[in-house]
């Protein structure tokens, strides 16, 4: 009798300790999580320790234990407290890892293992919502890349009106689901990481891509290209396939600067033969990509004929009319285009990388007006993001000149007229610069990165709190503390600006060391 009060005793302990356990080890971070199941584990093995003893002795008079059937029960205890224990804790750290946040509680690390364990049968709750005319059906979870996709679209809109001609949305509905099984359950479709459904008027991604902003900008073109097709009553099918699926690479974020074209094996095909959804969709291989050859058939197109050429070729109102007008304006046939606009662009390529050569060599000799004049000759020709890397150069030109006022000028007005794409790492450019003589005015630049921040991207993301901390700091009582913060975590990015930080600093601070 005295052996069960006493084996119901353990197992109510059990169920205690596991209990506290999972409220104290979950509703922790990392480390004191680790802390609280390492504690549960020595009183485990503590437990172990005087089991195995009474199984040698017979009994154990400091736990009052008095025979082989009691020690059996503290022997079953400490397994259980010590598989209970580790359990919580490596739940614990997948919770953290699989949720990429140090701050989630409780609930929601229950959430993310329940989801891990159970997909694709987890059925999380969903929600739907309209912002702005756009109706949004999202998990719940989920509501922090509905705010990203939202802002980005009211950030990139206005590009499509201007180009195209349209207006404000009519019954777009975007659908975010939880993971590419779902959305390849949801279509029907393999190997899709978001589409546009043309009937419906909605785009479905999904949450995990890594890319979101590209894919969501991409389809968002294909439902501009429908209310264009829709304003001026035209069909679909007017156009070729490849042609749709190319300007929406190309407004999506695509570019060429990502690529060296010349060391690229680029399998080129008939465009006549990509024409339709289904020939362009059976024409992928392992060895042909058509959304490349499209892409790089518009980037072509738009670099020797500007932008204004998509508008003009979507009013095409028949494939044969579509390419009637292009051959007319490229004064060539669809063969020939499709034989020379490929080298046409690798050879643009490789003069614009001897442009910046000649950009280095001039830098490192001083030669800042040479070095500046080939750099506008780039703003001038250049895709976006040259004009990007181009204008952050000229920034660094003036840097090294000291002429701060034009450097900060070049930056405002960049950060006026771009896209999302080069806002924060600009911002944080100009907090940067303006650490030099004006701590202010650093916080107030540093605070609108980090506002401009979409899906988390962009140099030191990951570090926004500390970033924020430091000019914070710097302009509190004590600014020494946020200059080492900055300094000793390597948050500075340009090179010119830390050399000449740490110069202010000595100068200013010259019993301090950094």
């Amino acid at each position: 009798m005295k052996s069960g009060i006493k084996l119901g005793f353990l197992l109510f302990a059990v169920c205690s300790l596991s209990w506290i356990g999972f409220i104290v080890i979950f509703g922790q971070q990392i480390l004191p999580g680790l802390f609280w199941a390492c504690l549960i584990t020595v009183i485990s093995f503590a437990l172990f320790a005087a089991s195995i003893y009474g199984f040698t002795a017979g009994k154990v008079p400091f736990l009052k234990l008095t025979n082989l059937t009691e020690g059996t029960g503290v022997f079953l205890t400490s397994l259980l407290l010590f598989a209970g224990a580790n359990f919580m804790m490596a739940a614990n750290l997948i919770a953290v890892y699989l949720g990429e946040d140090l701050s989630l509680d409780r609930q929601e690390k229950i959430e993310i293992i329940a989801k891990s364990a159970l997909n694709p049968y987890y059925q999380e709750e969903r929600v739907q919502e309209t912002l702005d005319g756009i109706t949004y059906t999202y998990p719940a979870s989920r509501k922090k890349e509905i705010n990203s996709i939202h802002q980005l679209i009211q950030q990139e809109k206005n590009r499509f009106y201007e180009l195209l001609g349209t207006e404000e949305h009519e019954g777009l509905t975007i659908e975010l689901h939880e993971n590419y099984s779902s959305l390849e359950e949801y279509s029907g479709l393999e190997d899709v990481s978001g589409y546009y459904e043309y009937d419906s008027k909605s785009i479905h991604l999904a949450a995990e891509e890594e890319m979101l902003d590209f894919i969501l900008l991409h389809e968002y073109t294909h439902y501009q290209s429908h209310l264009f097709a829709e304003k001026h009553y035209l069909p679909p099918t007017r156009i070729p396939h490849w042609f749709e699926e190319g300007i929406a690479d190309y407004l999506g974020g695509e570019s060429t600067f990502w690529y060296e074209l010349e060391d690229v094996e680029i399998e080129i095909t008939d465009f006549t033969s990509i024409d339709t959804f289904d020939e362009y969709d059976g024409s992928r291989t392992d060895d042909y990509d058509p959304y490349l050859q499209s892409y790089l058939a518009v980037e072509f197109l738009v670099k020797d004929y500007g932008e204004e050429l998509i508008p003009e070729l979507l009013l095409s109102k028949r494939p044969g009319e579509f390419y009637e007008k292009l051959e007319a304006k490229i004064e060539m046939d669809i063969t020939e285009f499709q034989e020379t606009f490929l080298d046409d662009l690798i050879t643009a390529q490789i003069e614009l990388e001897n442009k910046y050569e000649l950009v280095y060599d001039a830098l490192e000799d001083e030669q800042y007006a040479p070095a500046e004049a080939l750099l506008q000759e780039i703003i001038t020709s250049g895709n976006e993001y040259d004009q990007d890397y181009a204008k952050w150069l000229l920034t660094d030109s003036y840097l090294e000149q000291e002429r701060y006022a034009d450097a900060i000028s070049l930056l405002e007005d960049k950060i006026s007229n771009e896209s999302y794409r080069f806002k924060r790492e600009d911002l944080l450019f100009l907090a940067e610069i303006s650490l030099l003589f004006d701590p202010e005015k650093s916080l107030v630049y540093a605070q609108s990165a980090i506002e401009e921040t979409i899906f988390g991207y962009g140099v030191y993301a990951e570090y926004d709190d500390q970033v924020l901390e430091a000019y914070s700091i710097i302009n509190s009582e004590n600014p020494l503390e946020g200059y080492r913060i900055l300094l000793q975590e390597n948050l500075l990015y340009n090179d010119n600006v830390l050399t000449k930080l740490s110069e202010k600093l000595a100068e200013e601070f010259p019993e301090e060391t950094f």
